[in-house]
């Protein structure tokens, strides 16, 4: 509950932070206004952004192969746990071949990746100056996972998967990198 109100009080603070500058520089261009025509979002989705970076060549090619790119790209509001290339060559070659192999497999295990909204993890560092758990998350494929902070860094699962960057946006969502491929149990 104490978790709660500090991340109301900070959410709060943040709007009126916010609100307070658009009234006071118009000539900032509308830039601290919350229009979107104006606003700071890229005008990337999210396929587009994982493109840019480099290192999610694995996961859009499975995506592509799982003939979810487009849902990636059109729908809105999403919060995506993207595993790098690293975390695709982690995985054992023979559970790697198995998921490939099998498209309903691999569709269940990507999306398994994506939220259905988008979490701001910024505040934590801010709000949980220790550890706090960050709760549960209902993914596409109707399995929940969890998310908690240690005091350094986010973790999805338990320990299986490290954040390696929780802030890049897209205008349809925002990408959490992640250092593991989740496996749905």
């Amino acid at each position: 509950m104490k978790l709660l109100s500090k991340l109301l009080s900070t959410l709060t603070l943040t709007l009126a932070a916010h609100v307070a500058m658009a009234d006071a520089a118009p000539a900032l261009d509308n830039a601290n206004t919350f229009d979107q025509k104006n606003s700071r979002l890229p005008k990337e989705n999210i396929i587009e952004v994982l493109r840019e970076q480099g290192q999610f060549k694995t996961l859009l090619s499975a995506l592509d192969l799982a003939k979810l790119t487009s849902t990636i790209e059109t729908k809105d509001d999403l919060g995506f746990f993207a595993p790098t290339d690293d975390a695709f060559r982690k995985l054992p070659n023979d559970v790697f071949q198995r998921i490939i192999g099998d498209i309903t497999a691999l569709t269940n295990v990507l999306k398994y990746h994506v939220l259905g909204v988008q979490v701001t993890f910024n505040f934590v560092p801010w709000v949980c100056k220790v550890a706090c758990d960050l709760g549960d998350y209902e993914t596409l494929n109707g399995k929940k996972l969890s998310a908690r902070y240690d005091g350094t860094s986010i973790f999805v699962n338990g320990d299986e998967a490290k954040v390696l960057d929780w802030d890049l946006r897209a205008n349809n969502g925002r990408i959490y990198s992640i250092d593991s491929v989740l496996i749905p149990k």
